[in-house]
């Protein structure tokens, strides 16, 4: 069974930031939408972390820095 990583957010007047704790991570997947962010991975147990997040307002998804 999956289960949800522990998040920590912290927003800023132009940008929010996102950290999920989670230690020894493999198989890390971050899918950012223009309304949503998924993250997934694995532990060193092989627990299966996912958290899918809806956000209230448009994100620009295609900017990377």
């Amino acid at each position: 069974p999956r289960q949800p990583a522990k998040t920590l957010w912290y927003d800023r007047p132009r940008y929010v930031f996102l950290e999920f704790c989670v230690e020894d991570s493999t198989d890390v997947r971050v899918d950012i939408g223009d309304q949503r962010l998924v993250f997934s991975c694995k532990n060193a147990d092989g627990v299966e972390f996912y958290n899918e997040i809806n956000l209230y307002a448009r994100v620009n998804s295609k900017v990377r820095r």
